[in-house]
């Protein structure tokens, strides 16, 4: 009888972990990442920014095409109304080797950002983000291991890696809530032109984060704010750097 009831419970116990495996999802492949290359400056359709946002996998990378957007002569996109969040994570904006201006100011609707990206691991690099009602680059809702920015000598474009953010409603780049961590500010202009000597700032701050935590600012140039050029503003804001 002792071994019979081992033997029903053994069966039992198998059952249920089997029944169990089979009910977990499983991890889905990465998909091999493509290249998008953006060679227009219109607000939208075939060859924009927003097009190439929209269809984007995890994974991708948005280039710009040179010949489309100079390096020694920025063009612009003239945005009608704010570009789709970054929700994919894993995305590469890449316009280090070329000159690309993302201009807001003719958004008629409030809060309207440069960027907001509310995934993980998304690298912007090279953009001149502009007049924007809100913040130009927005981190949200637990983002984590972005990178906004780099290393400003990398690149054909005005400032390599580095973004210019400017002109901007609120704050150059807003960080909030609880786990947007671990992500990672370097080497952008803020408040001002390309040049770094000249203010094109915004009414409040450079840098603002509200209970975000673990992110590191570094080799930033800030300028022009009415309020404060880094604000670490949340009772959690703890860790960084």
């Amino acid at each position: 009888m002792k071994r019979n009831a081992f033997q029903f419970i053994l069966v039992v116990f198998l059952t249920l972990v089997v029944s169990s495996s089979a009910q977990t999802p499983v991890a889905q492949a990465t998909p091999t990442g493509t290249t998008i290359v953006v060679n227009s400056t219109s607000d939208s359709g075939p060859g924009s920014l927003r097009e190439a946002i929209e269809n984007a996998l995890p994974g991708d990378s948005i280039t710009f095409d040179p010949s489309a957007f100079p390096p020694t002569n920025p063009d612009t996109i003239a945005l009608d109304s704010q570009l789709p969040a970054l929700l994919q994570g894993n995305l590469v904006i890449d316009a280090s080797d070329a000159g690309v201006v993302i201009d807001g100011s003719r958004i008629t609707t409030p809060e309207a950002y440069g960027l907001s990206i509310f995934s993980n691991n998304n690298v912007i690099h090279g953009l001149q983000i502009m007049d924007f009602s809100q913040a130009g680059i927005g981190l949200n809702g637990g983002a984590q291991y972005n990178t906004i920015g780099g290393d400003r000598d990398i690149g054909e474009g005005p400032l390599g890696q580095g973004n210019l953010i400017s002109g901007d409603g609120t704050f150059g780049i807003g960080l909030w809530s609880n786990g947007t961590s671990f992500n990672t500010i370097q080497g952008n202009f803020i408040g001002t032109d390309v040049s770094g000597t000249t203010v094109h700032g915004s009414f409040s701050g450079g840098i603002f984060s509200d209970g975000a935590d673990y992110n590191l600012f570094v080799d930033n140039l800030i300028g022009g704010y009415m309020d404060n050029g880094v604000s670490l503003n949340g009772v959690s804001d703890g860790y960084n750097t």
